[in-house]
Parts: C-alpha cells; sequence; structure tokens
C-alpha cells in the first residue's frame, strides 16, 4: 500500500514537473516573440495611429467643403479652433520593416516570431486597403488627407498607402 502510494505520488511529481517545464517554455517563447517582433508592432501602432488621425481630420475636412450654411460655420469654427490650439507634430518612427531576419536556436520558437509577423502584416494590410479604398473613392477626403500628412512632414507614410494602391 505505501508503495503504491509513493509511486502514485512519484508520477503526479513527474507530471506537474513537466506541466511546469511546458508553462516555462511557453512563457519563453512568448516573450521570444514579443522581443523579435517589438519595434515592429510599434511601427505598425505609430503608422495606424497616424493614418487614422489624418481620416478623421480628413472625412471631417470633406464635410465641410459640402454646400451649406452650416458647413461654411462649422469649418470656419473648426479652422479657427486649429489656428489657436498649439500645433502638433506626428511621432516620427521608422516605417513598419517586415523583411526581419529571424534567427533563433529553438526552431519552434523561430516559426512562432514568423507567424506573429505574418499576423502583423495581415492585419496591417488589411487596414492599409481599407484606408485605400476610402481615399481612392472619394477625392475631396484624399485631397485633405494628403494635405494633413505634407504640413506635418509625415509624407513617407504614403509609401505603405501607394504600395496598397492608393493612386495619386
Amino acid at each position: 500500500m505505501l508503495r503504491k502510494l509513493v509511486g502514485l505520488l512519484g508520477e503526479s511529481s513527474k507530471a506537474l514537473n513537466e506541466f511546469v517545464s511546458d508553462m516555462d517554455e511557453g512563457v519563453r517563447r512568448t516573450l521570444s516573440v514579443q522581443e523579435a517582433t517589438r519595434e515592429l508592432t510599434i511601427a505598425v501602432r505609430v503608422e495606424r495611429s497616424i493614418f487614422e488621425l489624418a481620416m478623421t481630420n480628413s472625412r471631417l475636412l470633406a464635410k465641410f467643403d459640402e454646400p451649406s450654411a452650416i458647413s461654411l460655420q462649422s469649418r470656419k469654427f473648426y479652422e479657427d479652433a486649429c489656428r489657436s490650439s498649439r500645433s502638433y507634430e506626428l511621432p516620427d518612427a521608422p516605417l513598419a520593416n517586415f523583411d526581419l531576419l529571424i534567427h533563433h536556436p529553438d526552431l519552434e520558437t523561430e516559426q512562432a516570431i514568423r507567424d506573429a509577423i505574418d499576423d502583423i502584416r495581415e492585419t496591417r494590410d488589411g487596414f492599409l486597403r481599407k484606408v485605400v479604398q476610402e481615399l481612392n473613392g472619394n477625392s475631396v477626403m484624399k485631397k485633405h488627407f494628403l494635405n494633413f500628412l505634407e504640413k506635418r512632414g509625415a509624407g513617407k507614410y504614403l509609401i505603405p498607402l501607394r504600395e496598397a494602391g492608393l493612386n495619386r
């Protein structure tokens, strides 16, 4: 009976050690993926934030271009508010670079990093397609969008949009 109990404890201990070891490996892999994709993730988030800000501004200004008394008054109010507020600069982050050289001693971790990069690229590409589709479908909005980026020295962000199909 005692031998059976000791045997069960040994098996339980072995199973617990394997579980903890698997958990530890999973945490190490996750940390490696986060470390390897950190700069890319930041670059994509900055790019997306800039595009969202420019799109919001462009949509608003395009509405103001509609011929109505309310639009004219609203535009004057908006322009006065913009002049009175401090001008701001957009963050100057490097463009997203998906051509990362990935070498990791653990092949499963290396594949996890590649998969994470593919997921980031897929999400970004989907977002860029939506931005390009909206801008290509509205020349007034596109004019305001391009002006927004130009005035803030953010022309480099047009590169991924052109690659995604933004018309000139």
